[in-house]
Parts: C-alpha cells; sequence; structure tokens
C-alpha cells in the first residue's frame, strides 16, 4: 500500500547494557546518565579508541612532567642538600691541614672545612673502576650525603661510601670489602653504604683516611668555604688568590646560574613534548565528540523537540566525555609511569645519574590538565547541539 511505503520503519528494540545485567541498580540512573551510558557502549570501537587516545596523552605528559620534577629534584640536591658551602677554593698542589683554621679566622667566614681528593682505583674482584677517593671533614656540614632513601649519612672510621652507580658498576653491596689503589700504595675498605650523586662516581672517606691514602701526610686539596650573608665576596676570592698554589674558586651561586642555563633549553624540548601530548588528547576526543554529535544530530533535534533543555543535553555530553576520558586516566598513568622507568634508566650511568621524581601533585596536575582538555574539547560539539534547526534534523532519514 502507498502508506505504508510512506512510513518510516520501526525503531528496533532497545537492549539492556551488560553493566545493567551486572549491576542492576544502573537501570535506576536518571537519563542524565543512562543515555551517556548507552552511547558508549552504542559504538564500542569509537569509545575504545577514545580511551586508547587518552591514554596515550597522559602518559606523554606524564613522561614530560616527570622530566620536569627530576629537574627541579636533581638542582635540590646537588645545590640545596649536598653542595651547602658558599665557595670552594681548589688548590694546584696539596696544602697543609692547618690551612683551614687559618681561613676559618678570615672577615666573613663562618666556617671552613678541609677536603682531600685523592685519584684512586677502586678494585673488586676483576672490576676496575679509576675515580676520585674524596676525604670529608669529621661532621661535614658544608658538603652532606645521602642514601638512596635520602637520609643524611656520615662516614664511620675505616670505610667508604660508593655513589650508587658504582654499586652496578664494580658488583659491590654494603659490607663487602674493596680495595682503593692509591698512588701510595693499597688499603682494603670495607663498603658502609651507597650514596646519591648526580654528577660523576666518587668514593667517600674520613679525611684521615683519604690523608692515609695520600702517603699519611696531613695536606688538603681544597677548601669549602660558609660565607656570611652579604659579605664582599670578592675581598674573599681576592685573599683566597692570595694563597700559594690556589688554582680555581667555585662560587656556588655561579655554579647554579651556570646549571640552570643548561638545563633551559631541556625544559624547552620537555615543554613542547608535554604540549605534543595535550594536542593528541585533544585532537582525538574533539575529534570523536565531533563525529558522535554529528551522527546523533536526530536523535538530539528529537530529544530537543521533546523537551529536554540544551542544558540537560549539554550535560549528557559533558557526562558521556568525562566517562570516556575518566576512564583512560588510570592505564594512561599506568602507561606513563612505566615509559617514565625505561626513559629515566637510560640516563643511569657511571657520570650523570638523574633520579626518577614525580612529585604527588604531578599527578593531580596531569589530572585536572585532561578533564580541562576534555572540557574545552566538547564546547563546539556542544554550541552546534544547541545551534540545531530542529524541524529540519526531525525530518532527516537515518
Amino acid at each position: 500500500m502507498p502508506a505504508e511505503t510512506m512510513r518510516t520503519p520501526p525503531p528496533s528494540s532497545g537492549r539492556r547494557l551488560l553493566l545493567e545485567r551486572i549491576f542492576p541498580f544502573l537501570t535506576r540512573l536518571s537519563f542524565l546518565w543512562k543515555i551517556p551510558l548507552r552511547n558508549i557502549f552504542r559504538n564500542r570501537r569509537r569509545s575504545i579508541y577514545t580511551i586508547i587516545g587518552v591514554t596515550f596523552g597522559i602518559s606523554l605528559i606524564l613522561v614530560s612532567a616527570a622530566l620536569l620534577n627530576a629537574m627541579d629534584s636533581f638542582m635540590s640536591l646537588q645545590f640545596d642538600k649536598m653542595q651547602r658551602y658558599d665557595a670552594q677554593v681548589n688548590f694546584a698542589q696539596p696544602q697543609p691541614a692547618n690551612l683551614a683554621d687559618e681561613v676559618a679566622g678570615w672577615a666573613g667566614v663562618n666556617k671552613a672545612e678541609a677536603v682531600l681528593q685523592v685519584p684512586a682505583n677502586l678494585e673488586y674482584g676483576d672490576e676496575v673502576y679509576n675515580t676520585l677517593a674524596i676525604g670529608l671533614s669529621p661532621g661535614s656540614e658544608l658538603y652532606r650525603l645521602y642514601s638512596p632513601a635520602g637520609n643524611a649519612v656520615n662516614i664511620d672510621g675505616n670505610g667508604i661510601l660508593l655513589s650508587v652507580p658504582l654499586q652496578e658498576t664494580l658488583g659491590v653491596n654494603t659490607g663487602d670489602t674493596i680495595s682503593v689503589r692509591s698512588a701510595s700504595g693499597v688499603q682494603l675498605l670495607d663498603v658502609q653504604g651507597f650514596v646519591k650523586q648526580p654528577l660523576g662516581s666518587f668514593g667517600y672517606v674520613s679525611l684521615e683516611q683519604a690523608q692515609e691514602l695520600a702517603g699519611g701526610i696531613p695536606v688538603i686539596s681544597s677548601l669549602n668555604l660558609d660565607i656570611e650573608p652579604g659579605y664582599n665576596m670578592d675581598t674573599i676570592e681576592a685573599k683566597a688568590y692570595a694563597i700559594p698554589d690556589t688554582a680555581s674558586i667555585e662560587v656556588t651561586t655561579e655554579t647554579y646560574d651556570q646549571y640552570d642555563a643548561m638545563l633551559d633549553l631541556f625544559r624547552g624540548m620537555v615543554w613542547v613534548m608535554l604540549g605534543f601530548g595535550a594536542l593528541l588528547a585533544l585532537a582525538i576526543v574533539f575529534t570523536t565528540i565531533t563525529i558522535s554529535i554529528l551522527e546523533r544530530r536526530r536523535e538530539i533535534a528529537t530529544m530537543r523537540t521533546l523537551g529536554e533543555s540544551k542544558g540537560r543535553i549539554s550535560a549528557m555530553i559533558t557526562v558521556e566525555n568525562m566517562l570516556l576520558g575518566l576512564a583512560g586516566i588510570i592505564p594512561g598513568i599506568c602507561l606513563g609511569y612505566a615509559l617514565a622507568v625505561y626513559f629515566f634508566s637510560l640516563y643511569q650511568n657511571d657520570m650523570f645519574s638523574l633520579e626518577l621524581v614525580i612529585f604527588p601533585r604531578t599527578y593531580l596536575l596531569t589530572v585536572g590538565l585532561i578533564i580541562l582538555i576534555m572540557l574545552v574539547s566538547q564546547i563546539p560539539s556542544i554550541r552546534n547541539s544547541n545551534r540545531m534547526d530542529l524541524a529540519k534534523e526531525t525530518k532527516i532519514q537515518d
């Protein structure tokens, strides 16, 4: 019959979602939640692609943020915790140990700590590593050492503390005895533990032990100085250079500025990578939402015609978007952390060690950024749905 041929085919009967079968209470949800859930499961492949895109976006953002955190942690460890002196005076030739007391009496100097660096080979079994055995003053306050757990440690008696990378290089553990070979002979020292060392790999011993390695002579190779705040550093440098055999003077603030300037380029590259992660998530979510709205424009127009407000339609779109985003957050964080562990393992060697650090606030900021991206990416689609010609859209045949 002509009348029958003009009728549109009846809609297919609806089916309960698998989630509704598993969790019956979901059937009691309002349409504000039920419709977004049904839309997600209506096109599973697209939903999965969206979740995967969000996952990769989060992982790239988290890896980038971890690199920024690691650089901040590196600078804090090196210059706030370990290297606490204001200036270090280095000598070309060994100086008498009592020079530390003389310099400590200078105007503007609060404290002077002696240091002795002795070239040495660290030997354990068949493994040999050439480095410096650094002797520190008892209870050193101007150069501190920290365990991998972040606790301050001191050198006790006839022992040695090794930089963390040397544990793998030499294959030693705490309590093992290694040979320390210097120009004056060989000494057997017990490994008391391992310490963080961002730059280089050294062995740390007591000042007295270092002097034994230097031939039993009470000498020093450098002085760490604590300068009174506001005192003229040029005056201190002039006095230091007046000491015979003074080779160089390292001012901590200048060294900090040099490292910070070198890291600025690296930070810029990391921020670019972080931006790519954010754009990746934005592009995927924007594309998915736009296509979804275009395919469902008749459905949305029908709901509007039946009395649903623009605000409620927008809320449904937002709920659907947020559910997909939240589904990608946990796998994204897990993938990002795994990638960060891998990338940071590439930066671990005996000359440079970049520790993986992700601050708790970084996780929160990453999640917050993704949520912001999800909200921003849906704005064009919501505006499009609000401006629909309801009469025209409801007449469109799918």
